[in-house]
């Protein structure tokens, strides 16, 4: 991944009782060692180079589904 690239990734969020899946979008504006500060529209934050995917990468829970799907026709 380089700068000016496009990217995906999930963010998750925990309650007491609760687990949300959230996907985010945003561009890449700066890359330091393993973090990348990304652009969204509601601001920069900074994330880890592994959690991103380029836009036609399957998102992380969509890999999760299709093991999970694959695991039951067992």
């Amino acid at each position: 991944m380089k700068v000016g690239d496009k990217v995906h990734w999930t963010k998750v969020s925990r309650g007491r009782r609760t687990v949300s899946m959230k996907r985010m979008e945003g561009e890449i504006v700066a890359i330091s060692g393993e973090i990348a500060m990304v652009k969204t529209k509601s601001g920069k934050q900074e994330v880890p180079l592994a959690a991103l995917r380029l836009p036609d990468a399957p998102s992380a829970v969509t890999e999760f589904v299709d093991a999970m799907r694959a695991a039951s026709k067992t």
